[in-house]
């Protein structure tokens, strides 16, 4: 029984399960016969992805066939279902952003048309989004990231690459992402990739470890949801090094505090009364919910032993958060409100890259990571 119980089990179970919520919220909308066959193709698909996974792998050729393939695909979805069908405001609240700073004006001021929302990320994510402003093709973020994942878990765990591949070539969350022209999972994984080289941090000089503090503080300013796995490596860390902790938590905080320094330049009313901060914050769970969070959080981190585990309760702790986050939206609305209006259930594409990383511990008990 233990052994069903192992990190790569986990992740995959939190994953069809995130797949099956994209699957019933938007399938159902069309009816519920539809929702509940996508669903069933959608499971019997997954397991026999792992299935065969366990037992063969895909060779390098077929996986750049079938990714072309999906590429393919991916484009004439666009043509298909363009974006002024869909009712998600990524794409409008970048555009809010950078036409108002064009035009000199605080960039945090504008409402969407949609839902009245205003910009909400942080600085940082909107300079990464600048460049696909510019050519005006959005639909490259959520592409170029998958692909750029796939890439990097082939340099790093080829082992890995086939099931990982499978997965999102066949994910109902990938297919709304990029359809969506969405940025969580380009969020997520640039933090990923920063919060994994902290794995040597025992053995980083004075210098690595300020100049990854203020790297750190730079990858934050995307969106504050990524405090959470922050905040659980430093309980980790602080056991073994108390001072060298305090100093790069300081130093990530200054660096993530400077990133907001240009925004005074439009006045401190206008950054006082509307800033990234306080938008994200009512975007999510309420204050008080969320300090729970993360005291629960600190009391997980203070017992874990390795770099692995902590990863691990981050990636736990991003989805648990994520869920709360629906199932307080439904309490207060109902089940029908929440998937025909609002609930956005993309929240919980935060915690998939790390659940990515544990694909490939066949039997690796999750109490019992190691390095």
């Amino acid at each position: 029984m233990l052994k069903l119980f192992n990190t790569r089990n986990i992740s995959l179970l939190i994953f069809i399960f995130i797949n099956i919520a994209f699957c019933i919220r938007y399938a159902i909308r069309v009816s519920y016969s539809l929702a509940i066959v996508a669903t069933l193709i959608y499971i019997l698909i997954s397991c026999g992805i792992i299935i065969y996974s366990t037992k063969k792998s895909l060779s390098l050729k077929w996986i750049f066939s079938l990714g072309s393939l999906w590429i393919s695909g991916c484009i004439v979805l666009l043509h298909l279902i363009p974006l002024e069908t869909i009712r998600v405001d990524r794409v409008e609240m970048i555009e809010l952003f950078w036409n108002a700073a064009s035009e000199g004006e605080y960039p945090y001021n504008p409402r969407g048309s949609f839902n009245g929302n205003h910009p909400g990320p942080m600085p940082i994510y909107f300079i990464l989004c600048y460049p696909f402003y510019l050519i005006k093709q959005y639909a490259l973020i959520p592409i170029l990231s998958l692909v750029g994942w796939i890439y990097y878990t082939y340099r790093t765990n080829k082992d890995n690459t086939s099931l990982l591949f499978l997965l999102i070539i066949t994910s109902p969350a990938c297919y709304w992402e990029i359809v969506c022209r969405s940025t969580i999972i380009f969020n997520a994984l640039i933090f990923i990739l920063w919060y994994r080289y902290l794995m040597n941090f025992n053995s980083f000089s004075t210098k690595s470890s300020i100049i990854s503090a203020i790297i750190g503080g730079i990858v934050l300013s995307t969106r504050s949801i990524f405090a959470i796995p922050i905040i659980a490596f430093g309980i980790y860390a602080i056991k073994n090094n108390i001072s060298k902790v305090l100093i790069w938590g300081v130093t990530l905080f200054l660096s993530f505090a400077a990133t907001h320094l240009p925004l005074l330049f439009y006045g401190i009313d206008n950054v006082m009364n509307l800033n990234p901060i306080w938008l994200q914050s009512n975007f999510f769970i309420p204050t008080e919910y969320m300090i729970i969070c993360v005291l629960l959080l600190m009391v997980a981190a203070f017992f874990c032993n390795s770099f692995k585990q902590i990863s691990f309760v981050s990636g736990i702790f991003l989805f648990g958060i994520s869920l709360a986050y629906i199932i307080r939206y439904i309490c207060y609305t109902s089940i029908s409100h929440s998937i025909t209006h609002g609930c956005d259930i993309s929240y919980l594409l935060f915690s998939v890259p790390f659940l990515f990383l544990f694909l490939n511990n066949h039997n690796t008990p999750c109490s019992t990571i190691k390095l």
